[in-house]
C-alpha cells in the first residue's frame, strides 16, 4: 500500500458508559513519513509484511523504535539543502534551503522541510477539534489517546462523535 502524501487525522472514542476501555475492533498501523500510527477497520489489504498493531500504545512504541533519521514530518521534499559559501557540508548551519522550506537536521545532516506538513502534523494530532471541542480517541493505560485514520472510512466514531474536517487535509471525530 503506498500512503498518500496527504495527512489525514481522525480520531475516535471507544470508552464505555461505566468509563471503562473497551476493546478497540481497529489496528493500527505505522506511517513512517507522518510519523504516527494510524487506525484501521480492514488491514487485509494491506502488504503481507506490513506490521500490524490491536493497540494504539504498541504502534507508538514501534515507531519510536523505528525512527528513520529525517528530521522532516511528511513526504520527503525531494529538495536538498544547498551549501552557503565555502563550506561542504549539507549541516543546516553550513548550507540553506530555497525561501519556501525550512532546514532541519537530522541523523545524516540537513534536510529541507515543507512547513505545511508540519503544520498539518500538528493540527492532525491535537486532542482539540478547531472549534474547541475535546477530540475523541482510545484510552489506553488510563489515558485518552487521539488516534487517527486517512479517511473516516477507516474509524468507527461514536454516535455522539461527529466526523469533522481539521483543516483542507485533516478530519477528526469531536466529542
Amino acid at each position: 500500500m503506498v500512503w498518500s502524501a496527504a495527512f489525514v487525522a481522525v480520531a475516535i472514542c471507544l470508552v464505555a458508559a461505566s468509563g471503562t476501555p473497551v476493546k478497540s475492533p481497529l489496528k493500527f498501523v505505522y506511517n513512517s513519513p507522518w510519523r504516527v500510527c494510524f487506525a484501521m477497520k480492514d488491514v487485509s489489504k494491506l502488504p503481507q509484511y506490513t506490521p500490524i498493531f490491536d493497540s494504539k500504545t504498541e504502534c507508538d512504541v514501534f515507531g519510536k523504535a523505528a525512527m528513520d533519521g529525517s528530521p522532516c514530518i511528511g513526504p520527503y521534499s525531494g529538495v536538498d539543502p544547498k551549501p552557503k559559501g565555502i563550506w561542504t557540508s549539507d549541516d543546516c548551519h553550513f548550507s540553506e534551503c530555497p525561501k519556501e522550506y525550512v532546514c532541519r537536521n537530522g541523523l545524516s545532516g540537513g534536510e529541507c522541510c515543507v512547513p505545511e506538513n508540519e503544520k498539518l502534523h500538528e493540527e492532525g494530532t491535537s486532542d482539540k477539534c478547531p472549534n474547541g471541542k475535546k477530540a475523541g480517541g482510545v484510552v489506553e493505560g488510563g489515558k485518552l489517546q487521539v488516534v487517527f485514520a486517512q479517511t473516516c472510512d477507516h474509524l468507527l466514531c461514536d454516535k455522539k462523535e461527529d466526523c469533522v474536517q481539521v483543516n483542507s487535509e485533516n478530519i477528526r471525530s469531536q466529542i
